[in-house]
């Protein structure tokens, strides 16, 4: 089997609330000579990783195509780790970990099974989420976390900061005051500052104040990703257990953080470290003692997919109840379940299941899902850039 064409097209999501922002994917297709094709949903997050899909394009167009094209997609570790260096390793890995997505969504669809099973087996079908609240307004937030307990989900997860429109200190410790008042204090509860609590000082503060109310099981990435040694200092001043996300993009930063003793836990994006290196990226983890969790962009149905096959194959990954605060097609609509997110708004067909909040692992081959053409269209403003080898020969 041989890779003959990909496919790239960029996506344009509305916003599905007043305050939330329209966003912008791209949807990826790899063509075999065997009339396999694997997609993926890759997302942006200009932000968070520096990818825009613009750029995304480009790189997929110069650097990954002429490593892809002619090559046998069940080359999976040859592939990746040639694709994995370019640009470096911290650069564009929400792309690189797409162009895996859509080659195991070829190979289980070759062999008729499901990508978790190419993954290691289930160790679970059956995934409990944490509902991640992202509004500042402590009313909001509360009257969320307990529709989120009544919807079924087990954990909640605040984001506090001026990263989430936080009016400062003293808004997000009534915000989380107000959630851990209103779902009692047995519900597991954490919080993610994405970098925005300034310094040692002041977040030390923030966070014990925090703790002190609201009895916390993490603090997620409460300095700037490159203070690995703030937070290492940070770690020695609080009993709240730090967790680190910007800060362990790669294998070389969690090693840097293992040795600065700078963190209890790391989060990952399976949309960011793909199948090869997430998995390297536990087991190193696992190693040296620290706990793992799982976030997530807030993407459509095919990325909730991508996500859950490497869950459900991950046994690290069950060792704590609030382990799964994944950014889903339900938090993107803000809606409980999957069965009641607006039809036709969903590029996979069938949508995975989210109900009672319980994500449920995909069993069709590859990734378990198909197009919805149709959405897809409705998404698209502009027609897919296609790539073949007469494109890659002008490369070369």
């Amino acid at each position: 089997m041989k890779i003959t064409k990909i496919e790239i097209q960029k996506l344009f999501l509305p916003p599905p609330m007043p305050h939330r922002r329209a966003t912008e994917e791209l949807l990826i297709k790899i063509h075999t000579d065997e009339g396999i094709t694997g997609f993926s949903e890759c997302s942006g997050g200009g932000l968070y990783s520096g990818e825009t899909p613009n750029a995304q394009m480009a790189v997929i167009k110069d650097l990954f195509a002429p490593v892809l094209i002619g090559e046998d997609p069940f080359n999976v570790e040859k592939i990746m780790t040639t694709i994995g260096p370019m640009l470096g390793p911290r650069s564009f890995l929400m792309v690189k970990g797409a162009i895996e997505f859509a080659l195991y969504d070829i190979m289980g669809k070759a062999l008729k099974m499901p990508c978790y099973r190419l993954l290691g087996g289930a160790w679970s079908k059956e995934i409990p989420l944490t509902w991640v609240l992202a509004m500042p307004d402590p009313k909001e937030a509360a009257k969320f976390a307990v529709s989120a307990l009544e919807a079924g989900y087990k954990s909640i997860k605040v984001k506090v900061g001026t990263a989430w429109g936080s009016k400062g200190p003293e808004q997000d410790l009534e915000r989380c005051i107000a959630v851990r008042d209103a779902i009692g204090k047995s519900t597991p509860m954490g919080i993610d500052s994405n970098q925005s609590l300034g310094n040692v000082d002041g977040a030390c503060k923030l966070i014990s104040r925090i703790n002190s109310k609201c009895d916390i099981e993490y603090a997620e990435q409460p300095l700037p990703s490159w203070d690995i040694a703030g937070l290492a200092a940070l770690r020695k001043r609080l009993e709240v257990p730090i967790y680190a996300d910007e800060s362990a993009f790669t294998l070389q930063e969690l090693l840097a953080c293992i040795k600065a003793e700078a963190v209890d836990g790391i989060l990952i994006k399976v949309e960011r470290t793909g199948y090869y290196m997430g998995k390297r990226i536990v087991a190193t983890a696992d190693a040296a003692g620290l706990s793992v969790i799982v976030g997530g962009m807030s993407g459509l149905g095919l990325q909730l997919a991508q996500n859950a096959h490497f869950i459900a194959s991950t046994r690290k990954l069950f060792e704590v109840p609030w382990a799964f605060g994944c950014g889903t097609i339900c938090q993107h609509f803000f809606k409980f379940s999957t069965a009641d997110i607006p039809k036709d708004s969903d590029i996979a067909v069938p949508t995975p299941e989210i109900a009672k909040g319980i994500l449920k692992v995909p069993e069709g081959p590859g990734l378990g899902v198909e197009l919805n053409e149709k959405v897809v269209k409705k998404y698209a403003k502009e027609p897919p850039e296609v790539i073949t080898e007469e494109n890659v020969k002008k490369l070369m």
